[in-house]
């Protein structure tokens, strides 16, 4: 059992290290550049900015602190 490190990959794959960091770099590119192309112009609903909200006020000190 191998955990998903890029040492732990390599070791599965026999490829070295510095091939592993270039197709996870590459990966991640892609999937930011998809995230870019499919996530646009979303805004939050009521529901999002309550739990945010909520979130705000639970970080405010009471009085008593």
């Amino acid at each position: 059992m191998e955990k998903t490190s890029i040492r732990g990959v390599s070791r599965i794959t026999d490829h070295h290290r510095d091939t592993i960091s270039k197709y996870y770099r590459l990966i991640g590119e892609h999937a930011e550049k998809l995230t870019d192309h499919y996530l646009r112009d979303i805004s939050p609903g009521d529901t999002e900015v309550d739990e945010i909200w909520s979130f705000v006020q639970k970080k405010q000190k009471s009085p008593s602190e």
